[in-house]
């Protein structure tokens, strides 16, 4: 029997966000300080468990030296390639109780946006 892929949109943001910024070399602490967060957060939000404010994402644009504009459009680019890989994006709630998500959408996610490929 064949397993489904999953995730979601938090996840994706959260895979993109910890890609770029391990991209530039920046620590979690560091960052998180920068958003006025903690790093907690932080990681919850790069583990797809928590989804990020309109201000956080300006922050993030910000810290990435890029426009929330561009930063968006990489985002709509990841969510097309998880889709391009046959990894079907539902809703939160829909995702069940994590355990599966994380094993098996985010495995692949990570895999998938970590690799380089937009």
């Amino acid at each position: 029997m064949s397993e489904s892929r999953i995730t979601h949109v938090d996840a994706i943001f959260g895979q993109l966000v910890a890609k770029k910024r391990k991209f530039l070399g920046i620590e979690q602490l560091q960052l998180a300080d920068r958003l006025d967060m903690t790093q907690s957060a932080l990681s919850r939000l790069e583990r797809g468990e928590s989804s990020a404010t309109l201000a956080t994402q300006l922050k993030l644009a910000e810290c990435f030296n890029t426009s929330l504009v561009n930063f968006m459009y990489e985002f709509e680019q990841s969510i097309q390639t998880v889709s391009r890989e046959k990894i079907d994006i539902v809703p939160k709630k829909d995702a069940g109780d994590g355990k599966m998500l994380a094993f098996v959408g985010g495995a692949a996610l990570a895999a998938l946006l970590l690799s380089g490929r937009s």
